[in-house]
């Protein structure tokens, strides 16, 4: 998870519930879905940020020297953004329901 691929496979993930999830599961079961989904990508992502214990091996694992150059970095080996401030980060946390509703809806659009 990075703030480069994290809107792709948000996308991906609303997208995808909405095309398979029956049409029981779409009304409050798809908000429930959506909350969990997006408190994993966020509690993940924060975690990664603030490089806590529990994600080293995932940063490490790919290279880098921080969950915070892992944030602000994947998938490009060599990060240059790696000292953007917080409020980089937390503008790009607040785009995360967005990413999820656009796939969700396309995902509907399409069924």
């Amino acid at each position: 998870m990075s703030f480069l691929t994290d809107p792709s496979l948000l996308y991906a993930n609303g997208r995808a519930y909405a095309r398979l999830a029956p049409e029981s599961a779409q009304g409050g079961a798809a908000k429930l879905a959506g909350a969990a989904t997006l408190a994993v990508f966020v509690a993940t992502g924060v975690g990664l940020l603030r490089d806590h214990p529990w994600t080293r091996p995932l940063s490490r694992a790919f290279g880098y020297r921080s969950g915070r150059e892992f944030m602000f970095g994947f998938p490009i080996p060599s990060p240059p953004a790696r000292d953007l401030p917080d409020a980089v980060a937390v503008a790009a946390f607040a785009t995360y329901p967005v990413w999820l509703w656009l796939g969700w809806d396309c995902g509907r659009r399409r069924r």
